[in-house]
């Protein structure tokens, strides 16, 4: 399974991780089997057994994900086989997953943004918003977010056809399934998912394997018809024979017939031997396809199933990918412009100009008695969306200008959430009781408050915090001028 991490304790060892359809799942740092350090916002792949976390690791970086789709494939096959593949099973496999790669290679640059939004769980109300947005001025939709746009239709169309081509839910652990005590049932099931893939990608160009195939089906008809005329000739014979008793042996007409009868006989007996012979063939035949068959279908359900997987990752990380530098330019556009701005002080939406705002919106506007489906998914995709958040806390006496210094927070990282905090002590009670949800926090310094901060600042130090102290008037040490904070900003994200 995946999951995000949404905050971790250093000290303690503990942290949390959001897991889709399941909410909010503990861990403790003994199941953490990666050699990185967990850190919020990091992709992760674990066991869930017991409705427990187990077995955590990083998610593989791109570089990785393309070495495995790209790594040609290795395999031995038993020597007793008879039958030989006449277009190996890598050239198959390689034919058939080129367009993905072809695809995921044309889209590997956005990999290098680590920002990134779940694109099928948030298409619906990013694309409501686009439209609604767009309605209200037109002008947003300018050539930059169009072409986005078409990026994103096409790497999902693309991400659409690996999964339905594959056939097989990607979440199976097919290591397990491969395994020789694996349950029947399901290996059974997943031979059948994978018959069709199976038989048009690799079994349909085998020349030997086919022409096989056809000498049976031939040996069938030609073994059916023997036994079909046998059957014709019986009542003939039958009646030669009844004939013959009936005559005297010395007659020049019996002999005619007994010699008429010796042939029909010999036919009939040929055609029987002929029909046996042929199902005494296609029995041997039968038992080489099915060995060559099952044989390959093992291979080919081990390498296609893990191709499919790395590739259907890498096309989902770019799609999600993608779907942040839409959702963002969206609305970097929207909030240039006069009518949408309008439409937001009318429609009293605060925070940020931002997909997830829109959907808080939204949520705000629901009865909770009165939630479809859709409305309790979209909830869960909110505290998704939350969880993934880069949480950052402002303290700063004169709130304009922490305002301000949001609009760059979300400038350099569309999907943060920022809290700002005026009052000393209510800043330093809110980053104790949330420490493990947040990522920084900017503290600014003046010489009437130099000291008090200075007091706190190893605590949240302590707690694992990255903290920035900022000012316009003190310089030196680790303070940065408030000038200079976005350049330093820069760096961090």
């Amino acid at each position: 399974m995946k999951g995000k991490v949404t905050s971790f304790d250093p000290n303690k060892g503990v942290g949390k991780i959001f897991v889709a359809n399941y909410g909010v799942k503990p861990f403790v740092l003994e199941q953490w089997k990666s050699p990185k350090q967990p850190e919020v916002g990091m992709e992760v792949e674990f066991e869930l057994q017991n409705n427990k976390i187990t077995n955590i690791t990083t998610a593989l970086e791109p570089s990785e994900l393309f070495k495995l789709a790209k790594t040609p494939i290795t395999y031995k096959l038993p020597t007793k086989l008879r039958i030989k593949e006449d277009v190996p099973l890598d050239l198959c496999l390689d034919a058939f997953f080129q367009r993905f790669i072809n695809v995921a290679d044309k889209f590997k640059s956005h990999l290098q943004n680590s920002l990134s939004l779940p694109y099928k769980k948030v298409k619906r109300f990013i694309l409501t918003a686009f439209h609604n947005l767009v309605e209200i001025d037109a002008n947003i939709n300018n050539n930059t977010l169009h072409m986005t746009y078409k990026k994103l239709e096409e790497i999902e169309m693309y991400h659409n056809a690996l999964l339905k081509e594959a056939r097989i839910p990607l979440e199976i652990n097919i290591a397990a399934v491969l395994d020789k005590d694996a349950d029947a049932s399901v290996k059974t099931k997943i031979e059948r998912l994978l018959d069709i893939p199976f038989t048009k990608i690799y079994l349909d160009k085998q020349t030997n394997y086919n022409k096989l195939k056809e000498q049976f089906e031939q040996n069938k008809q030609i073994s059916a018809q023997s036994l079909s005329n046998a059957k014709m000739l019986e009542p003939k014979i039958e009646k030669l024979e009844a004939e013959l008793l009936k005559m005297s042996t010395r007659s020049a007409a019996y002999a005619k017939i007994e010699a008429r009868l010796k042939e029909m006989r010999k036919q009939y007996v040929d055609l029987i031997d002929k029909a046996q012979s042929l199902k005494e063939d296609n029995e041997n035949i039968i038992n080489d396809l099915r060995e060559f068959r099952d044989t390959y279908r093992l291979i080919f359900i081990k390498f296609f199933f893990q191709k499919a997987k790395v590739l259907a990752e890498i096309l989902e990380r770019e799609m999600n990918c993608i779907a942040y530098e839409f959702d963002k330019i969206l609305w970097d556009n929207s909030k240039k412009s006069r009518s949408i701005q309008n439409f937001f002080k009318e429609a009293k939406i605060e925070g940020s100009y931002s997909t997830k705002t829109f959907i808080k919106y939204y949520l705000k506007n629901l009865n909770e008695g009165k939630m479809n489906k859709d409305d309790i998914e979209l909830l869960e995709i909110f505290d998704e969306l939350s969880a993934m958040s880069e949480n950052i806390v402002i303290y700063d006496k004169y709130r304009s200008r922490a305002r301000e210094l949001s609009l760059v927070l979300e400038n350099l990282n569309h999907n943060c959430s920022v809290e700002i905090i005026d009052n000393f002590k209510e800043f330093i009670l809110y980053t104790k009781q949330n420490f493990s949800t947040i990522k920084i926090v900017l503290v600014e310094i003046e010489d009437d408050t130099k000291h008090i901060v200075y007091k706190f600042l190893p605590s949240l130090k302590k707690l694992g915090l990255k903290v920035l102290l900022f000012s316009d008037t003190l310089q030196g040490g680790e303070i940065i001028p408030t000038n200079k904070l976005e350049t330093e900003l820069k760096k961090i994200f």
